[in-house]
C-alpha cells in the first residue's frame, strides 16, 4: 500500500459496512492502491484523502476523495485510458508513472461487474468512486 504515513496527508476511512464482496483479496488491494497512490502523488502535503462506503441496495460503493491539484474536465474522460496522462502530469517531470494505474483500477473493477467514474475540478480535487455488485 502507498506510504500515507510519509505522504504528509491526513487519511479519514468511514465505516465499512459489513457485506460480502465476489472479487480476489488481491485485486481489491489493487484498486485501492492505485487509486490512493494517485491522491498521494497529486495531492500537497497538508492536504486530505477520504475513504466512504455507501451499501447500496445490491452493490457496495466506495468513493475516494482528495484535495489535490485536480483534474482538467478535458481530461476527464480520458483518465481510465491506458497510458493516458492529462497534460499538467506530463509537464511535471518529478511526478512519475505511466498512465497505466487507473485503466487497471477500470478493468478490475469491470471484470467483476461493477462500474468507476471520476469526478474532478481543476485546483480543488478528485473523486474515484466505484461500484462493485454483492455477493
Amino acid at each position: 500500500m502507498p506510504d500515507i504515513q510519509g505522504s504528509g496527508l491526513e487519511l479519514k476511512v468511514d465505516e465499512i459496512p459489513d457485506v460480502l464482496l465476489d472479487i480476489a483479496p488481491d485485486r481489491i488491494f489493487q484498486v485501492f492502491q492505485n487509486i490512493i497512490g494517485n491522491s498521494i502523488k497529486y495531492t500537497p502535503k497538508g492536504g486530505f484523502i477520504h475513504i466512504k462506503f455507501e451499501q447500496c441496495r445490491d452493490a457496495l460503493a466506495v468513493e475516494i476523495t482528495d484535495n489535490g491539484q485536480g483534474i482538467a474536465a478535458t481530461d476527464i474522460p480520458f483518465v481510465f485510458d491506458r497510458f493516458y496522462r492529462g497534460e499538467k502530469a506530463r509537464t511535471q517531470k518529478e511526478i512519475g508513472g505511466s498512465g497505466l494505474g487507473l485503466s487497471i483500477v477500470r478493468s478490475i473493477i469491470e471484470r467483476y461487474g461493477g462500474r468507476v467514474e471520476c469526478d474532478s475540478v481543476l485546483g480543488q480535487g478528485t473523486s474515484i468512486r466505484f461500484l462493485l455488485p454483492l455477493a
